[in-house]
C-alpha cells in the first residue's frame, strides 16, 4: 500500500518544498532513503503539474499523488467541472477512473459514483485521497472496465456513464476509439442498457465526422480548448437518440473565461459564407472552432466573410465583440514576396492559416522577433495569393 511509504515528517518536507527543483531535491535530502528520495522528487514534481492543472487540489496537504506522467494525462479543472456538468446528478458510473479528477468534480454534484480503475496503484491512490477530501459518495473498485460490467445485472443502475479510454497502446499513442482501451466501441451496447446517457472522452486529434459514422446514438460532440488549444473532445450518446443532426458545442477557456459558440452538422452543411478579403476587423476563430470545422456557420451568425475556403479567417467593416477568438484591427496586407523581400519591422506574433511557410521559416527568411503589438498572418486568399496581413489585437 504506497500510503504506507509516507509519514508526518515526509509529508512536511514535501509540503516546505513543493517550489523546489525535484532533481535538485534528490540531492540535499540526505535524511532519507534512496528511495524515498525518489517518492518525494515524484511527488514535488506532480504537485507542481497539479496545482497548475488543477489548483483546487493544492489545499489538500497530505494528498499522495500519481506519477508525473498520469498527471499529465488527467483533466485540468476546467474541463473536469465541465464535464460535471454535463453528465449532470444521480448516480453515476466512471469507468475508467485514473488519478481521481473527474471522479473528484462527479462527486460534487451526483449522489454516488462508482470509481473504477484496473491500475491496483492508481486504485489505492484515489481511495486514499478520497478518504483525505471527504468524499462520502464515492465507491472505490480495482478492476478492469469489461469485468465490473460483466458483474451488472440490472438495467438503467446508472443515471450516466463516464469513459476515458486509454490512448496508449505500448509505447505508441492512438486516436481512433477502437484502438482504445477498454475499447468502447464493442461495449456501447452494453453500455447503453446500464445507463441511459454515456459520455466518452476521445482525443484531440479525433476525427469528428469518423466519429459520427462510429458511435451509436451520438447525440452531442463538445470540443473543448484551453488557452486555444483543442484538450478534449467529449462525445455524448443518449440510448433513446434518434436525432440523425450532430450536435456541435464548442468552449475555449481563456483567462477564467468561457467563449462558448454552438451549432451542428447541418447547419455547417446548410451555410455558406461571402468570400472577401477586405474590411476593417479581422477575426480569428478559437482552437475548438477549427477543430470542429464550422468554418461557415460562424461567419453566417456574426455576419462575416470569409478570406477563403481554407484559409478561415474572417473580415467585416464592424466589431462583433462576442465573437469566440481573437479580434484584430487591420493595419495592412502585403504581398508574399515583397514582405519576406523587406519587412518593415522589428518582431511581431506571427500565425500561419493555410500559407507556404512555417512561423520558424518566416522568422529565419526576415528576422523578425517574438513579441510586440504586432500581429502577422501568412495567408493565401481565394484566387491562392499567397501574402501577409498585418494587425493590432482588440483586447
Amino acid at each position: 500500500m504506497i500510503a504506507e511509504k509516507f509519514n508526518t515528517e515526509i509529508f512536511e518536507f514535501i509540503k516546505a518544498n513543493e517550489s523546489s527543483d525535484p532533481f535538485e531535491l534528490t540531492l540535499r535530502s540526505h535524511q532519507f532513503s534512496p528511495d524515498t528520495r525518489k517518492l518525494i522528487s515524484e511527488q514535488v514534481l506532480s504537485r507542481q503539474k497539479i496545482k497548475k492543472k488543477v489548483p483546487s487540489w493544492g489545499d489538500f496537504d497530505k494528498i499522495i499523488l500519481p506519477k508525473p506522467e498520469f498527471i499529465e494525462q488527467a483533466s485540468s479543472e476546467n474541463t473536469a467541472g465541465y464535464k460535471s456538468e454535463l453528465i449532470g446528478g444521480g448516480r453515476l458510473l466512471d469507468l475508467t477512473g485514473g488519478t481521481g479528477v473527474d471522479t473528484y468534480f462527479f462527486s460534487k454534484i451526483a449522489s454516488h459514483v462508482d470509481y473504477v480503475e484496473k491500475d491496483p496503484e492508481l486504485a489505492a491512490i484515489a481511495a486514499y485521497n478520497f478518504a483525505i477530501m471527504g468524499l462520502k459518495n464515492v465507491r472505490v473498485m480495482n478492476q478492469k472496465a469489461e469485468e465490473f460490467l460483466s458483474h451488472l445485472e440490472d438495467r438503467g443502475v446508472y443515471d450516466a456513464v463516464y469513459v476515458d479510454p486509454s490512448r496508449r497502446n505500448q509505447s505508441d499513442k492512438v486516436f481512433k476509439l477502437e484502438d482504445s482501451e477498454p475499447d468502447i466501441l464493442k461495449l456501447q451496447d452494453q453500455l447503453n442498457l446500464i445507463s441511459p446517457k454515456l459520455i466518452i472522452k476521445a482525443s484531440p486529434f479525433l476525427d469528428i465526422q469518423y466519429t459520427f459514422r462510429r458511435v451509436n446514438h451520438l447525440r452531442e460532440v463538445h470540443i473543448l480548448a484551453v488557452d486555444n488549444e483543442c484538450k478534449e473532445i467529449l462525445l455524448k450518446c443518449e440510448a433513446s437518440n434518434t436525432d440523425k443532426d450532430l450536435h456541435l458545442t464548442t468552449v475555449n477557456f481563456i483567462k477564467g473565461e468561457r467563449q462558448r459558440y454552438d451549432s451542428s452538422v447541418q447547419r455547417e452543411q446548410g451555410s455558406q459564407a461571402e468570400i472577401s478579403s477586405t474590411g476593417i476587423f479581422l477575426y480569428d476563430p478559437n482552437g475548438a472552432i477549427r477543430k470542429a470545422g464550422l468554418f461557415n456557420s460562424i461567419a453566417r451568425d456574426f455576419s462575416l466573410r470569409k478570406l477563403s475556403g481554407n484559409s478561415h479567417l474572417y473580415f467585416s467593416d464592424t466589431l462583433s465583440q462576442r465573437f469566440p477568438g481573437r479580434i484584430f484591427e487591420l493595419i495592412d496586407q502585403i504581398p508574399f514576396h515583397k514582405f519576406l523581400k523587406k519587412p518593415l519591422y522589428k518582431k511581431a506574433n506571427i500565425a500561419i492559416r493555410n500559407f507556404p511557410l512555417s512561423v520558424l521559416e518566416i522568422r529565419k527568411r526576415t528576422g523578425l522577433k517574438e513579441g510586440g503589438d504586432l500581429y502577422i498572418f501568412g495567408t493565401t486568399d481565394h484566387q491562392k495569393n499567397a501574402f501577409f496581413i498585418l494587425a493590432k489585437r482588440i483586447k
